[in-house]
């Protein structure tokens, strides 16, 4: 059995000096592309905005980890489908804005203690559950999520 990767487009990938990345309303279909997580790739990507696509897929656990991404817009938004919840916000330690509002995010919240620099968090109306685990002085807006609130099932 094969295994299918994703498409990297070479134009992209080229540019591993990119810091800003931005595709909105463009008609990008297709798989979350995880790539613009890989701080190998990009080692100086700090803005990620891929608002009003038709995006679908799980967004890889180990997303921005490590990387510079300091704030992402309306991420993926609107996704057909998005299996997963929100774990790969917890290992992007420079994240500063989380805009992840009105996709169909399901499972957990966050667990975003570790992140010193977050300051605005918007996950409203998706389908996460649990209990905002933030630091001082975000403003969280969870909003429209049916299980928030209560802990997850285990």
């Amino acid at each position: 059995m094969s295994t299918l990767k994703p498409w990297i487009p070479s134009d992209v990938t080229s540019c591993p000096g990119l810091r800003s990345f931005s595709a909105v309303n463009v008609h990008f279909a297709g798989g979350f592309p995880n790539y613009f997580g890989n701080a190998t790739l990009f080692p100086e990507l700090e803005s990620l905005s891929l608002a009003r696509n038709l995006l679908w897929g799980e967004i890889a656990p180990e997303f921005g980890k490590n990387s510079k991404i300091r704030g992402t817009t309306k991420m993926p938004g609107p996704m057909t489908s998005c299996r997963g919840g929100l774990s790969f916000v917890s290992g992007m330690a420079n994240l500063v804005e989380a805009h992840l509002q009105q996709n169909v995010f399901k499972g957990p919240l966050p667990d975003a203690t570790s992140l010193a620099n977050l300051r605005v968090f918007d996950a409203s109306d998706n389908d996460l559950s649990g209990v905002a685990k933030f630091p001082a002085g975000v403003t969280v807006n969870v909003a429209g999520n049916p299980g928030v609130g209560t802990p997850c099932p285990s």
